[in-house]
């Protein structure tokens, strides 16, 4: 592999999108990007002080990452609106 594939490997792109679904109780939900993909979402993986609760069509930007049961965010942040 040559450094040109491995840095690309290692670039992160971040992404935007709505949270679809969140259940504070259980601590997870899922957020649809703007490529019309649905990402799995951990409260452990939100950067927030405080509450780390996501609400309905919330806009967040997003890492992905593919985690053991398919696409996931971390590092999620919401955008102010």
């Amino acid at each position: 592999m040559s450094s040109i594939e491995i840095k690309k490997l290692l670039e992160v792109t971040r992404m935007k999108g709505k949270v679809k679904f969140f259940n504070p109780k259980r601590g997870y939900g899922f957020i649809i990007g703007l490529n019309a993909k649905d990402y799995y979402v951990h409260f452990s993986t939100i950067d927030e002080s405080g509450s780390r609760l996501l609400q309905h069509n919330d806009e967040v930007e997003f890492e992905e990452v593919f985690g053991p049961k398919g696409p996931m965010a971390v590092k999620v942040k919401r955008l102010v609106k």
